[in-house]
């Protein structure tokens, strides 16, 4: 069985990614982030 991990890119207000895990029978997508902690 193959796989491929797309990556998709992050948005400018976290910290972190967005993935797309591909298999002949299923597509999963896997987000990784943190909020920023904006102090004044």
């Amino acid at each position: 069985m193959s796989a491929t991990l797309t990556f998709h890119g992050a948005a400018g207000t976290v910290t972190g990614s967005h993935y797309v895990l591909e298999t002949p029978t299923a597509r999963i997508a896997v987000v990784a982030a943190c909020s920023k902690d904006r102090k004044p």
